[in-house]
């Protein structure tokens, strides 16, 4: 058994507090709120395994398959090619990030930054919880559902207009960083392909800066100019990570106690 992020160490180090190397986090069931290490957050053992795939084992191998393409395929195959793409992630975000805008990136890199959110929104334990309730009998459901939702939802999610905003104040995140911006966004299934087309998409990439999609009326995929963030927006997006999510992640502690602390009172 491994531990495996289904949240991207790559975006999370985003939020890394440069003090301690550590983040923030608020346990929302509970209240409780600690500094953890990366390792300990938004992952578990052998998330995104494919079990039983030892009994289709052929000529004696004693961990592969061989398909005739000659692709080599055991349990952590997909956890290894999303490794992958995690190391490219991490290259788009950092250019975005250090220029605050789309113009150190090319279309391509920006699209497989919006299918990357897509999957974000689709790969969660939320929607492994679903599908596994849903389908109980059906063997990895939640790997087929995962990739099933994650080809519906990536037209929903590019073509719309999209931008990023600068904040001044601190922007959290958490274990379900893609969110639907309207009034109940824990509500929203992913399956909800309506909803999903005419509300604004959120996803925090930084503290400091905000990826939104906005809807527009010819439903294509269209890019704004970088904006600056008010207040206002920012502790709206933060009310929304912390509806939308189990763990909430920030950069600093202080940040969150205040957050908590305005929300109990």
């Amino acid at each position: 058994m491994a531990l495996r992020h289904y949240i991207p160490q790559a975006y999370l180090r985003k939020f890394l507090d440069p003090k301690n190397g550590r983040l923030a986090v608020c346990e929302k069931e509970t209240f409780s709120r600690t500094c953890k290490p990366i390792v300990q957050i938004c992952s578990e053992q052998d998330f995104f395994a494919i079990n039983g795939i030892e009994e289709f084992l052929k000529n004696g191998e004693e961990s592969k398959l061989v398909y005739k393409n000659g692709l080599y395929v055991d349990k952590d195959c997909l956890e290894d090619e999303l490794s992958k793409l995690e190391t490219e992630i991490g290259r788009i975000l950092k250019k975005i990030i250090s220029h605050a805008s789309f113009n150190s990136i090319n279309k391509n890199e920006l699209i497989f930054l919006l299918q990357w959110a897509a999957w974000l929104r689709v790969a969660t334990p939320a929607t492994r919880n679903l599908l596994k309730e849903k389908y109980p009998d059906i063997a990895n459901v939640h790997i087929n559902g995962f990739i099933a939702w994650h080809a519906k939802i990536c037209p929903v999610f590019i073509l719309r207009t999209w931008g990023v905003m600068v904040t001044a104040k601190s922007l959290f995140t958490g274990d379900c960083p893609v969110c639907i911006r309207c009034s109940k966004p824990r509500d929203v299934v992913v399956t909800d392909l309506i909803t999903l087309a005419n509300y604004p998409i959120i996803f925090p990439l930084a503290p400091n800066l905000l990826l939104i999609g906005e809807p527009n009326n010819y439903r294509s995929f269209q890019v704004m100019k970088t904006i600056k963030a008010n207040d206002e927006l920012v502790r709206h997006v933060n009310t929304l990570m912390f509806l939308n999510s189990n763990q909430i992640i920030a950069t600093d502690q202080a940040e969150i106690n205040k957050f908590i602390e305005e929300f109990e009172s």
